[in-house]
């Protein structure tokens, strides 16, 4: 990932977490319509993971790598 990052097709009230390898949460958001845009300009080299839930149950994790 470079710059930023895209999210198509998550539903608005969806709840979007980006953490680190170490479980650490970089950014936090609810999604407020279908296409959401992280700015990953900050993050330093590394593996991260965008989680996405909706009412407290899991829908997808997505696998990052920023080099």
């Amino acid at each position: 990932i470079a710059g930023i990052l895209h999210v198509d097709g998550v539903a608005a009230g969806t709840n979007c977490k980006l953490v680190n390898a170490k479980g650490t949460v970089i950014s936090q958001f609810i999604a407020t319509s279908t296409t959401q845009t992280i700015s990953t300009e900050k993050l330093i080299p590394g593996i991260y993971f965008l989680q996405v839930s909706k009412d407290n149950a899991a829908i997808k994790t997505i696998q990052l790598i920023k080099q």
